[in-house]
């Protein structure tokens, strides 16, 4: 939901406003990552997790606070050794929040 300059340079007062909203309505999280590319003017590109700027743990913590067993989901990779490499980035940057799978 990163599709905008305000929402990238302002990700944790989104991620904020949409706890306040949606607060014990959200039953599952897709963890992803931005990064906003130099080549053009804007142009944001979802990114494996730890490869762009987006708060994460941040994130990972106000979900936590929803639910302590909140479903993360990570996705949109390609293979099988990609998503090893981001479950153990994951792992080690949300230090103990969540249990995985």
């Amino acid at each position: 939901m990163i599709n905008s300059v305000d929402r990238y340079f302002f990700a944790t007062e989104f991620v904020d406003e949409c706890v306040e909203k949606l607060g014990g309505l959200i039953r599952s999280c897709h963890v992803k990552d931005v990064h906003l590319n130099s080549a053009y003017t804007l142009r944001l590109e979802e990114c494996a997790p730890g490869c762009g700027e987006f708060p994460l743990r941040y994130y990972a913590e106000k979900m936590n606070d929803i639910d302590p067993d909140m479903p993360m989901i990570l996705e949109h990779l390609n293979t099988d050794d990609e998503y090893i490499k981001y479950m153990g980035y994951l792992k080690e940057e949300l230090n103990g929040l969540y249990k995985t799978v």
